[in-house]
């Protein structure tokens, strides 16, 4: 629990370098959810990856492009998961319940979103519509993160993520 400062969870909103073919560098943003062993998700199938000795289980979610072009919500992208590379790990206040509520709002997100990806300029709709629109239809509070990342101003709507 020391890696958890005290506390069973911990949940961040995550950000770090993205990198799409000629367009440079933009950042992605995700959700990261750390769990100790006194945590009700201690044993949760979804926190398969363990950080700090096996003390510390962690499962993200954020978004991508599907083959078709649509905007998706994973679990655990392997750069979503890379601690080194984050930019900024802005912690949320977050409790247990909204934490199972992040993985119903992910999950209905998958079954109905139809939302084309477009990475860069005019209606950007990207990962980090995708993170946003999942924090705040599960009404986490969080700060304007500090570096810009294209596609947070477009606002999906909160139906889409089953509310």
């Amino acid at each position: 629990m020391t890696h958890l400062h005290g506390r069973t969870e911990l949940t961040f909103l995550g950000t770090h370098g993205a990198f799409w073919a000629g367009q440079g560098g933009f950042l992605h943003a995700s959700i990261i959810v750390m769990v100790g062993a006194g945590s009700e998700y201690w044993e949760d199938s979804r926190f398969i990856h363990e950080k700090y000795g096996g003390k510390v289980k962690v499962v993200t979610m954020g978004g991508d492009m599907n083959k078709d072009g649509k905007l998706v919500g994973l679990y655990d992208r392997e750069s979503d998961l890379n601690f080194s590379i984050k930019r900024e790990m802005q912690l949320l206040n977050v409790s247990s319940g909204q934490i199972g509520e992040l993985f119903a709002a992910t999950n209905s997100f998958q079954e109905n979103a139809n939302i084309n990806y477009w990475a860069f300029g005019p209606g950007v709709k990207n990962s980090n519509s995708f993170a946003r629109g999942l924090l705040d239809a599960v009404g986490i509070s969080y700060n304007k993160p500090k570096w810009s990342l294209p596609g947070w101003g477009y606002r999906i709507p909160k139906s889409i993520y089953g509310r």
